[in-house]
């Protein structure tokens, strides 16, 4: 089994345990559930030329400090899976790939202090679009094809 369908089967078979804490609003397993389906899209590959998306923030190209941030946060990702309509999807691996190169994998550089100023701004009551949470962190980034 790949780690794309491990991850998108187990989205799915958790999905009602997901419903229902919501449903009895358990923010302890609402968290806990995202938490582990972030943690599966994680541990998916890592092939930079497939999801660097080509910025990298100023204050990492003068100071040399490079640390990956995914553009759509894993929490935001997993919150995402867990709400998808599994009866339309067809082929969960095949749905969970695409949404991974294409969206959820993404990343650019930033440095760690800027990693950690975007975590409040990445959060899901308040995260909008990355380009958003990124100028409310006041990071500024620049196209750089060989960070």
């Amino acid at each position: 089994m790949s780690k794309f369908s491990a991850c998108a089967i187990s989205a799915k078979l958790i999905q009602p345990l997901y419903f229902q804490c919501i449903e009895n609003n358990d923010k302890d397993g609402i968290t806990q559930l995202e938490y582990e389906i972030g943690c599966g899209i994680f541990q998916l590959p890592k092939k930079k030329k497939l999801l660097y998306n080509g910025y990298v923030s100023k204050a990492a190209l003068e100071n040399g400090e490079r640390c990956a941030d995914h553009m759509y946060p894993r929490k935001i990702s997993a919150y995402e899976l867990l709400n998808t309509n599994w009866d339309e999807v067809n082929d969960p691996e095949e749905y969970l790939k695409d949404l991974y190169w294409n969206k959820f994998g993404k990343y650019n550089y930033v440095t760690k202090d800027e990693n950690n100023r975007l975590v409040p701004y990445q959060k899901r009551a308040v995260f909008t679009t990355w380009r958003e949470a990124y100028s409310k962190a006041n990071i500024q980034l620049v196209e750089c094809d060989n960070p």
